[in-house]
């Protein structure tokens, strides 16, 4: 499974990576929203973004938005809200909420949620 990894905080992108790469995800990472829009004009085959709400240059769901508009309807990718605070009020531009830290667990929950599970399966 390709995944772009989008988040700011040094931790978290850790943690993030360490659990991604464990279940064996190739891991693209954005520190940014700017990077991650860059990281999509490159190359847009992913199966999962997982895009941080608190980006430092463009909210997470402003990145989610541009990103769904431009590329949404060409490809199998998931947009995935990554967070540690409460969920905005329209979270449509998401196909799903992730909380923060990401666990092996939840990472597979929500895999299994948006249809994503055979993905990761197949790798492995």
């Amino acid at each position: 499974m390709k995944v772009l990894l989008t988040e700011d905080v040094e931790v978290a992108r850790r943690v993030a990576c360490l659990v991604l790469n464990s279940l064996g995800c190739v891991i693209d990472v954005a520190l940014n929203g700017q990077a991650a829009l860059d990281a999509m004009a490159v190359d847009s085959n992913y199966d999962l973004i997982l895009m941080d709400l608190g980006l430092p240059d463009i909210p997470g769901e402003e990145v989610a938005q541009r990103i769904q508009a431009q590329y949404g309807d060409q490809s199998k990718m998931k947009v995935v809200a990554l967070t540690a605070h409460a969920p905005l009020d329209d979270m449509s531009m998401f196909d799903a909420i992730i909380e923060k830290p990401l666990t092996k667990y939840n990472f597979c929950e929500l895999l299994k949620k948006i249809d994503l599970y055979d993905c990761l399966t197949e790798a492995t």
